[in-house]
């Protein structure tokens, strides 16, 4: 409770109404620093006052104020009801947001065998690569906008639930861009209107549905962060494990414009219970942007009767877990943009980008080779529907230890390991399994080829799968570096760094197959054992590609790691050129 401090005021000037004897009246002050010097005058009575003297001082209490409702106790991070609420709703939020992304595989294969079957390769994979792609550039954009008006948070989520609906119910319209239509499409400018719904509205709509829950899960935990994420991309790899197969039964049974809409109605009934426990950790003033905290100013802006600052952490040193400035919100007047000035993020940023931008090519175009390379017109009808999907949902299924390991990791080593152990990994899986595989496809070992292609989806997905995860030491090492650091807004510069990455794996891996197309490769299969070989020499530039980008994805830690060398090279020329 409140202390109360009781002032006595000058006797004011006499009126006709008050009696000679009557004392003044005193105001009742709250020294509590939440209510921000709010005074509230008490009458007092002189009962039985026979000689005069003062009668005992009895305060008034005063009702609570909103200011000190809204400085409630603060719930701790990283345990608790609360926590492990919000963690299972973000969770829950990764088959809505990310589900069809990571479907489109099989999506990319059903097009190419029917509704635009005569449009470019290069050309429907932007549809996947647009949504992959804008959804991850709009995650910076909405929770900046999120963290300066957090008021905003609470219509986030059901705005961008509906707009991802709607887009997609509305490309399954039949006849929309020739789509089960009977009419087919013919040119690569049919494929244009679904690069709009199902790429950029929908990536519009699950950004807005991701960035209020990435913001909300950073807010609840600190100290476990990267297990947190961990935990969240594993449940996105979960999702990944079994929606390609379902999508592909769902394709080869009811076509595509009912299964357009199964998933769109999925999708709102698994994002509605998300909005409902999607609650910030630390309640946001809506007036300022700034977080309400225990050790927050009151509303005057006083300084707390206690003598010091409501901020009692400077800059250079960092802040308790449960601090202001790690809390969402707290952006417009107390997070800092330091980050943006050190190397090392940007270091980090390229690498992140450029291994994104091959990170995407298997997951577009897997199904496919699978299916050019593995199978025949002679094969059973099960082994060319679901080879390409049960690859895609390996990889995803490696990806939910990769997901959790990862994470583990970014919570106890430097983010230079972390990133350096996630990258070699892809590198030998790509370039030892992936490429083998291909090599061994050329000389038509079908059975062979298609068990290294099982093991490099494992272990693809198992490294490069957790490269998401990394991102926690990365937050960690900005935070370390700069205490007023908003982890949020870092994850989104992240993740807008990767979504630049996938914008540009469509176009890339566009032109990479078109010039192998020129080079007599071929992305077909027909009954001839040299279909497979001509298939091989087709997808290899990709190959390589996905390879030589997960190589790049170490250069901020390359860069890191050989800053004492090149401090020790100066050091020398120095001394040689005394």
């Amino acid at each position: 409770m409140a202390s109360i401090e009781l002032v006595e005021l000058a006797a004011p000037e006499p009126v006709a109404d008050r009696s000679a004897g009557a004392p003044a009246c005193p105001v009742v002050r709250s020294k509590d620093g939440d209510n921000g010097g709010l005074e509230r005058r008490a009458s007092l009575t002189a009962a039985n006052n026979g000689n005069g003297a003062d009668p005992p001082q009895v305060p008034v209490a005063a009702p609570p104020s909103p200011g000190a409702v809204a400085n409630r106790p603060v719930p701790p991070p990283d345990r608790g009801r609360g926590a492990y609420l919000v963690l299972a709703a973000c969770a829950l939020a990764q088959a809505p947001i990310w589900g069809y992304s990571l479907s489109f595989g099989v999506f990319q294969q059903y097009y190419t065998a029917h509704s635009l079957r005569h449009a470019s390769p290069g050309a429907i994979a932007s549809i996947g690569t647009s949504q992959t792609g804008v959804l991850y550039l709009a995650v910076p954009v909405v929770s900046a906008v999120l963290t300066r008006f957090p008021r905003l948070r609470p219509w986030c989520g059901p705005v961008g639930l509906v707009v991802a609906v709607a887009s997609l119910a509305g490309s399954s319209a039949p006849g929309a861009s020739g789509v089960d239509s009977g009419s087919g499409a013919h040119a690569d400018g049919a494929v244009a209107p679904l690069i709009a719904t199902q790429g950029v509205l929908y990536a519009l709509g699950c950004a807005l549905l991701f960035g209020p829950a990435s913001l909300c899960l950073d807010d609840w935990f600190v100290a476990r962060k990267g297990l947190a994420y961990g935990i969240m991309w594993a449940a996105k790899s979960v999702v990944g494990s079994g929606l390609p197969l379902l999508v592909a039964a769902l394709l080869a049974r009811y076509g595509l414009v009912a299964t357009l809409r199964a998933w769109a109605v999925a999708s709102a009934l698994l994002a509605l219970p998300v909005l409902f426990f999607l609650q910030p950790r630390v309640p946001a003033d809506g007036r300022s942007g700034v977080v309400a905290s225990n050790d927050a100013q009151g509303d005057s802006g006083e300084t707390p009767s206690n003598g010091q600052s409501g901020d009692q952490h400077s800059g250079d040193e960092p802040n308790p877990p449960s601090s202001v400035s790690s809390a969402p919100g707290a952006l417009s007047s107390r997070a800092s943009l330091v980050f943006l000035r050190r190397p090392l993020f940007w270091m980090l940023m390229v690498g992140n980008t450029v291994q994104s931008l091959g990170y995407q090519m298997p997951n577009t175009y897997l199904a496919s080779y699978a299916n050019a390379t593995t199978t025949s017109p002679t094969s059973t009808p099960a082994l060319a529907t679901y080879t390409g999907p049960l690859l895609l949902a390996l990889s995803s299924v490696g990806s939910v230890p990769g997901a959790l390991v990862m994470g583990l990791l970014g919570d106890r080593l430097r983010n230079t390991t972390v990133v350096l152990i996630s990258s070699a990994g892809s590198v030998v899986a790509v370039f030892a399994l992936w490429y083998v595989s291909d090599v061994v496809a050329s000389t038509n070992d079908q059975s062979r080829a298609l068990g290294l292609l099982i093991a490099f989806a494992l272990a693809y997905g198992f490294f490069a799968g957790g490269f998401s995860s990394t991102w926690s030491a990365v937050l960690h090492e900005m935070k370390r570096r700069d205490s007023a650091a908003h982890t949020g807004l870092v994850f989104g510069m992240l993740m807008g760094g990767r979504g630049l990455g996938f914008v540009l794996s469509g176009p890339v891996s566009g032109a990479l197959l078109a010039t192998a197309q020129h080079s007599g490769g071929s992305s077909s299969s027909s009954s001839s054992n040299s279909a497979a070989a001509a298939a091989a020499k087709y997808y290899a530039p990709l190959i390589l590609c996905t390879g030589t980008t997960a190589a790049f994805g170490a250069w901020g830690a390359l860069w890191t790691l050989g800053q004492p060398c090149r401090r020790l090279a100066r050091r020398a020329v120095g001394v040689l050129c005394r």
